[in-house]
């Protein structure tokens, strides 16, 4: 008879923290052990497998310390803010940011700019597309299986200053293309640089993301309700008098949550970046339709 050696979810978790240095209390050996656990616990294996034992294992012992009902949901928040501080950390992002920052407003340019993110074995590389691969409403990225994320900017005399229906399923196209075979959802990015400010989108539940792509590619009708949608939500304001745009960047950012959260549920998650490009914030609504932020630790 064949034995069985594959650890159990529970001793991938023991694992995992007893090889980050962790001495477990006896209050944690027993939320561990207490049998009504098992959904939580097997969601955790399920995490160091996907993300890996470095970045779990303070986020698990957090939690079994201090538990709620939904790890899953626990773990996402924690996840997506240490893959962004990431991009603050690396210095060739900053410069990116910075570089497209200075020329987002000025009125002389005629064509996006943009950057594409690569990733191989954690290390990150940031090359510029090439100027004949971007117009006035469009950056085409140069995609391979290391390509996690993109950046780009929205001009003041181009689109509007917030995200399109367009970058968001580039963002279902991203993750299709860097994990065909891994799970590496949480590191996969949009980044839009506009007059406004700078904005992330993040997946949050990829099959969403994926049936919006899907049926946007598929059915005029959903199509042109999506347009319809993102031209009154995201058309520019301008004052007869002086040509500026009068929709104010809290406007922006509440009708795109509007639209990627009620209209359509895309599953995606939506950042702003502090103008020192230091901290993220992550913006969503509250029950009355105002944006909430909760700042990245």
């Amino acid at each position: 008879m064949a034995v069985n050696n594959t650890p159990s979810d529970k001793e991938k978790v023991v694992e995992c923290l007893e090889s980050s240095g962790a001495t477990l209390t006896s209050a944690q050996q027993d939320w561990i052990n207490d049998t009504t656990n098992t959904v939580k616990i097997k969601q955790m294996a399920t995490y160091i497998k996907n993300i890996g034992c470095n970045d779990m294992s303070n986020i698990i012992q957090d939690f079994i310390d201090n538990p709620s009902p939904n790890f899953n949901e626990y773990a996402d928040q924690i996840i997506e803010c240490i893959e962004l501080n990431k991009l603050t950390e690396n210095a060739y992002f900053t410069n990116a940011i910075t570089n497209l920052k200075s020329d987002v407003d000025d009125e002389d340019q005629e064509k996006e700019k943009g950057y594409n993110m690569y990733k191989n074995n954690d290390v990150i590389t940031i090359t510029e597309v090439p100027i004949e691969d971007t117009g006035e409403t469009y950056t085409n990225y140069t995609l391979t299986n290391s390509f996690f994320g993109g950046i780009h900017m929205h001009q003041e005399n181009g689109l509007f200053p917030m995200f399109s229906a367009t970058d968001i399923m580039l963002l279902g196209q991203f993750n299709q293309i860097y994990s065909p075979f891994e799970y590496h959802q949480h590191e996969v990015i949009h980044v839009l640089v506009t007059t406004n400010g700078v904005y992330a989108i993040k997946i949050k539940n990829y099959n969403n993301l994926l049936g919006f792509v899907g049926a946007y590619n598929s059915d005029s009708r959903f199509k042109e309700r999506v347009d319809l949608l993102s031209e009154r939500y995201f058309y520019k304001e301008v004052n007869n008098i002086t040509g500026a745009n009068t929709q104010t960047s809290t406007e922006y950012q509440n009708n795109f949550l509007k639209f990627v959260n009620q209209d359509f549920n895309l599953g995606i998650t939506f950042f702003e970046l502090s103008d020192d490009l230091q901290t993220w914030t992550k913006k969503t609504l509250d029950t009355n339709n105002n944006t909430v932020p909760t700042n990245c630790n």
